[in-house]
């Protein structure tokens, strides 16, 4: 299933979105990402692991993070 694709029960589920604007090589924090509904982006699980990562492109308030967001 691609990441842009509904799955089932997400709307009921959590995944890992970015809260604020977010510039292309800017660092991954709990500032500017959280776990929240709907379940459209990365899994909760992930959490730990995309914090310190690099934005490989601008993203925008509002975004499920997807792992191709991340260099």
């Amino acid at each position: 299933m691609a990441s842009n694709e509904k799955r089932p029960g997400s709307h009921h589920g959590r995944s890992v979105y970015v809260v604020q604007d977010i510039r292309k090589g800017e660092i991954l924090s709990p500032d500017n990402v959280r776990v929240i509904r709907p379940a459209f982006g990365l899994e909760p699980r992930h959490y730990e692991e995309v914090l310190g990562a690099t934005a490989n492109k601008d993203l925008e308030r509002g975004t499920p993070l997807t792992l191709e967001d991340l260099m």
